[in-house]
């Protein structure tokens, strides 16, 4: 579905098969470690979005420009394990400062816990026809 939106937005064809080829590499990369070992329980992806645009790969303003070798990689979802072995993503930055600082965000911005997490912390809400 990306690739199809990228083509007809007059992107190439390949770009998921080449991406590394249309993007600049950011010229920090590095894994993302959780404090503790545990089952991410919940992750606000407000903080995380707030965060790449912290890092310069979004924007609050249509006039401002994107990098786009920033952001992260690899986030693990709900549900799933973390510990020293396995990040919970990889930053991409301009500076070893921006990786640390997004590191830090990204961190907080995941709850982990004991035992798989709940149903209601996958789905919050649902909206249906007349909702919206």
């Amino acid at each position: 579905m990306f690739a199809r939106m990228v083509r007809e937005l007059g992107g190439p064809s390949d770009f998921m098969e080449r991406s590394e080829h249309y993007l600049a590499k950011a010229e920090v990369i590095k894994p993302v470690y959780a404090e503790q070992s545990g089952i991410v329980q919940r992750i606000d992806t407000r903080a995380v979005g707030m965060s790449v645009v912290e890092l310069g790969g979004g924007r609050l303003r249509n006039d401002a420009s994107v990098d786009h070798s920033v952001g992260f990689t690899d986030i693990v979802e709900i549900g799933e394990s973390v510990d020293s072995q396995r990040p919970i993503a990889m930053v991409h930055a301009r500076s070893e400062a921006a990786a640390e600082r997004a590191a830090e965000q990204l961190r907080a911005a995941f709850t982990l816990g004991e035992g798989a997490a709940s149903a209601d912390t996958l789905l919050q809400d649902t909206f249906r026809g007349e909702a919206l």
